[in-house]
């Protein structure tokens, strides 16, 4: 009993050390040096490959295994095409209600180069859609995960089932969502931006979290949650692309699909896959004693 709060502590101490590290170190020092005078996207694309490279050391130097923490590719055929039907519920209603505004002369489109749509979907993708869930969902929530255990099984309804523990909330609230603060904080500026505004848009991260922590555990790798992520960052940038608020109310539609269509049907194809694959492997194991 000992010995397992320990080892506890211990990774709590470690992954909530790895991100001080990140914050105090990388991110703000940046932000506080050359944002600003650093064309975008190059000052954030520094920035998240930093956290990468912190992803990289935390699991290769230990000597750990990349596929124990979310690089597997075992269902990755599974989670790439979950992945692409979160990302389509999201991006599609953004852009047709976009789409739809501009047509009829509610919306005026803010200027835009190719060059500019590359580079954002180029960032929104891989510098924070999969940097950040490599970080949080590869290395932070599997390391809490081989501290805690999983001994849960149901999410808020009786459907949504998954084997998880606590290092699914932590990660989401305490590692991930509150210090996502950090952007409307910084002490090497005496920046402090924080209001109700940011408060409630930190809480829906922190929810977001908890969504993408549960597709994570589901299909035990980041690949869907990497989608995920990047499609809903990428639904948010093309609501900012008008001027007309309305756009963003296309976010909400996208959660009412993913929810009311997707999210039901996706855990209770991941229960069925991964207890098919359980039952190979005992049955593999089986046959070679």
């Amino acid at each position: 009993m000992i010995l397992s709060r320990l080892s506890q502590v211990k990774a709590l101490l470690e992954v909530s050390l790895l991100t001080l590290i990140y914050i105090a170190l990388v991110y703000w020092p940046l932000e506080a040096l050359v944002k600003g005078s650093w064309p975008w996207p190059w000052y954030g694309w520094f920035s998240k490959a930093a956290l990468m490279f912190i992803t990289l050391c935390a699991i290769l130097l230990p000597k750990r295994k990349l596929e124990t923490y979310g690089f597997s590719t075992r269902v990755a055929h599974f989670s790439l095409k979950w992945g692409l039907k979160f990302m389509i519920a999201f991006i599609l209603p953004s852009l047709i209600v976009l789409v739809v505004l501009l047509v009829m002369g509610q919306a005026r489109l803010r200027p835009l180069t190719f060059t500019d749509v590359v580079l954002s979907l180029v960032w929104y993708m891989v510098f924070v859609g999969f940097a950040e869930e490599a970080y949080f969902r590869g290395y932070v929530q599997s390391r809490l995960d081989e501290a805690f255990g999983k001994p849960y099984r149901r999410l808020l309804f009786n459907s949504w089932r998954v084997n998880y523990g606590l290092g699914l909330p932590i990660t989401a609230i305490f590692i991930f969502g509150l210090p996502h603060l950090a952007n409307w904080v910084n002490p090497f500026t005496s920046k402090c931006t924080l209001g109700l505004g940011t408060s409630l848009l930190v809480a829906l991260v922190c929810f977001a979290g908890l969504v993408l922590g549960a597709i994570r555990e589901a299909t035990g790798d980041i690949w869907a949650s990497t989608l995920f992520h990047g499609g809903v960052v990428i639904a948010y940038w093309i609501s900012s692309l008008s001027d007309n608020g309305l756009t963003m109310f296309s976010l909400g539609i996208g959660w009412a699909i993913f929810f009311t269509k997707l999210f039901d049907t996706f855990l209770r194809e991941a229960e069925h896959l991964n207890a098919r694959l359980t039952y190979t492997d005992s049955h593999g194991s089986g046959k070679r004693t």
